[in-house]
């Protein structure tokens, strides 16, 4: 795991970066436990910088290794905003829990 947010209930996850494998992947999910993602191979024995971004207005996701775009889709699902405070609410990141609050992520718009 590189960054999550969620709680408790299976799925209902609004977001998920992480590795599997030799394999790099975004997964949203919205309030009726909607989901989309992208995947994608990289490379292997080297540090890399990864990204991941969702556009808002657009639906637009993308996938960065070093900068660049690998992978990209548009998409229909939006992540989930609410959680549960009843159900351990958080986020981690690199697979060392945070607080057990929600985690407010700064974001730029565009008009």
């Amino acid at each position: 795991m590189i960054l999550f947010r969620g709680d408790d209930r299976p799925g209902l996850d609004p977001y998920f970066l992480g590795t599997a494998g030799p394999n790099l992947y975004l997964q949203i999910s919205d309030v009726i436990d909607s989901y989309d993602g992208l995947y994608i191979g990289m490379p292997t024995n080297r540090w890399l910088h990864v990204a991941a971004t969702l556009d808002d207005g657009t639906g637009l996701m993308r996938l960065y290794i070093d900068g660049a775009v690998v992978a990209e889709k548009t998409t229909a699902v939006r992540p989930l905003v609410d959680l549960d405070p009843l159900s351990n609410p958080g986020w981690a990141l690199a697979t060392i829990p945070a607080t057990r609050a929600p985690l407010a992520i700064p974001v730029s718009r565009q008009d």
